[in-house]
């Protein structure tokens, strides 16, 4: 709930000059990965009872383990589950593949490379649902296919998100290297640079542990596919949040710190009338006081220039 309340706070600040757009687009896709990711756990849950409770009263045998209910592929349960997580990936992929696109657009050759891999991801889905679907029966080939596709998904959405985060971030850290002798003050482009860069290490390190299990062949292997689309909806409502947060702080400073104030930079006639008197202080010295009035300010203000002994 914060991480869609958020985007709706973020309305109500005010930049200089103009107010803070409401971002639709996230706010749907935000709610696409909470109802996804709901899809996802309830199926876990359900299949989880199914093994552990249903299969083992099924048997009549206290002794038996719901190990080969959950090394069946021809599941309903598992095929809907699979298209959830499947549908997670791409879209928090495609998320970090546009964003990509749009700072590195000039370059259309580095800009659509992202793109290429989310096509690629995309293939390796439809090859997983097709190869589920056709399964008449259930043998080493088909479960020897089936774990290839599986694996191709799995590397090709570590790739593609690893690739995409990269060259985000460094295009990020370029512009900001570039823009920084322009600017007082913190910038909002390394609050930006930290959180996508945080963002890609949890989700390469998860992703990365899975994969190992899964070539592996090891048993923690069902426990780290289950938490990965949890793990995806986190990382993608943290970075909302502190994207948020970020560009709130970026609108409490105050207009001093900026370099480009609009209002100063505007050109305008000014009528200033100085005029310079000298008093002796109790030390003998003399101070020498400049007085300027401005025109559309009425009231003097008195700059001690010189203190003369």
């Amino acid at each position: 709930m914060r991480t869609l309340l958020e985007p709706l706070r973020r309305r109500k600040l005010k930049s200089a000059s103009t107010r803070v757009k409401l971002n639709k687009k996230m706010i749907v896709l935000a709610i696409s990965l909470w109802l996804l990711c709901t899809v996802v756990i309830v199926g876990d849950l359900v299949q989880n009872v199914k093994g552990f409770k249903d299969h083992i009263e099924k048997n009549h045998r206290v002794d038996i383990t719901p190990l080969p209910y959950f090394k069946r592929m021809r599941q309903r349960l598992e095929l809907t589950r699979g298209v959830a997580y499947m549908a997670i990936t791409l879209l928090a992929d495609a998320v970090v593949a546009y964003r990509c696109f749009v700072v590195w657009r000039p370059r259309l050759i580095i800009a659509t490379l992202p793109w290429i891999l989310w096509v690629a991801l995309l293939s390796s889905c439809i090859g997983y649902v097709c190869s589920i679907v056709m399964i008449k029966y259930e043998s080493s080939a088909e479960r020897a296919r089936i774990t290839g596709w599986t694996t191709a998904f799995l590397s090709t959405s570590l790739a593609t998100n690893f690739i995409s985060t990269g060259l985000l971030a460094f295009k990020i850290w370029k512009i900001d290297r570039e823009s920084s002798r322009f600017r007082l003050g913190d910038s909002l482009l390394k609050k930006l640079l930290r959180v996508a860069i945080d963002s890609g290490v949890i989700y390469t390190i998860a992703l990365s542990a899975t994969i190992a299990q899964f070539v592996g062949n090891a048993s923690w292997t069902k426990v780290f596919v289950t938490m990965m689309p949890t793990i995806i909806c986190i990382t993608f409502y943290l970075m909302l949040i502190r994207i948020a947060h970020s560009v709130r702080e970026q609108n409490e400073v105050p207009d001093v710190e900026s370099v480009f104030n609009h209002d100063d930079a505007a050109l305008r006639r000014i009528t200033i009338r100085t005029s310079i008197s000298v008093e002796t202080g109790d030390s003998g010295s003399e101070i020498i006081m400049e007085k300027r009035e401005l025109e559309h300010d009425p009231a003097g203000v008195e700059i001690p220039v010189v203190n003369r002994e």
